[in-house]
């Protein structure tokens, strides 16, 4: 084996021993309340099975780079845009029965030739979004119509947008989305729509009450259900984590909180993680 061989394979070890470590060390932490920012994703399925923490998601090592490029993009704009407006109310937050979620910020005197208060939330994409995103911004600003450009773009953004427009009582929502490493950003902004908002909230909220999973919207070997964290669940019959919140017994309450219908319990979050000898699972 020659030296330059040697070398390869060292490196290759060395990588797929970080790859493992960072893969292995994830957090299994799951979120307690229906998050707005899931809220607007298409299968109410997924959203169900996510909300009664139904399996554990495993994230490969490269994903858990992207989630982390995005975190630290967003610090780097924040100090950007704080050059030239004012960020208030960093990670400020809703509750309203078991929906809830947390905005990046708020521009209370907008930004520059539009000076109207806005909510600001910060998104880092891929390349392949990023250029459709791109491609779609030239369109919609010959259209003069960009305020529409959230709605085509992604879905379960705008949704998630209304839904924070609606809890924080603001009549716009200011979106920077950044490329990998915040090389380049772009930003645009979003008008509240009341009728959307109120519609994106009574759903997730009946998602959240629902005692049974919601229909599953395709099949097993189809985008999306192929590529979901849920799928060996839907299709493959893997049972569910053993816990409270995906136990038939568990009763979801109106103010956020879960009741056992077996004994009358009102659950914390603590119990729910537990469950008890009784668990029996939906699916």
């Amino acid at each position: 084996m020659s030296s330059t061989d040697l070398l390869d394979v060292t490196t290759m070890q060395l990588f797929d021993a970080i790859n493992a470590a960072k893969e292995a060390a994830q957090s299994q932490d799951k979120r307690p309340h229906l998050g707005a920012s899931l809220a607007g994703n298409e299968c109410k399925r997924k959203v169900w099975n996510e909300f009664r923490w139904i399996a554990n998601k495993k994230f490969s090592a490269d994903t858990l780079r992207r989630f982390a490029d995005g975190h630290a993009s967003e610090d780097i704009f924040a100090e950007d845009l704080e050059r030239v407006v004012e960020i208030t109310d960093r990670q400020w937050s809703f509750k309203d029965g078991h929906l809830g979620g947390s905005i990046d910020g708020f521009l209370p005197n907008g930004v520059p030739g539009f000076d109207e208060p806005m909510i600001w939330e910060h998104k880092c994409i891929g390349a392949d979004k990023w250029k459709s995103l791109n491609r779609k911004l030239g369109e919609y600003k010959m259209m003069r119509c960009v305020e529409r450009l959230l709605l085509d773009w992604n879905f379960n953004y705008y949704s998630q947008a209304q839904i924070y427009m609606h809890y924080k009582k603001a009549d716009w929502h200011f979106i920077t989305v950044a490329s990998a490493g915040t090389r380049d950003v772009m930003g645009f902004r979003t008008p509240y729509d009341d009728t959307f908002a109120y519609e994106s909230i009574r759903r997730a909220k009946a998602i959240a009450a629902a005692t049974e999973p919601p229909p599953r919207i395709g099949a097993k070997n189809m985008f999306p259900c192929s590529f979901c964290d849920f799928s060996s669940n839907c299709y493959e019959g893997a049972d569910p984590l053993r816990h409270c919140r995906s136990c038939r017994y568990v009763v979801p309450r109106v103010d956020g909180m879960f009741t056992c219908s077996l004994t009358s319990d009102e659950l914390s979050i603590e119990a729910q993680k537990e469950g008890c000898t009784e668990w029996t699972h939906h699916l």
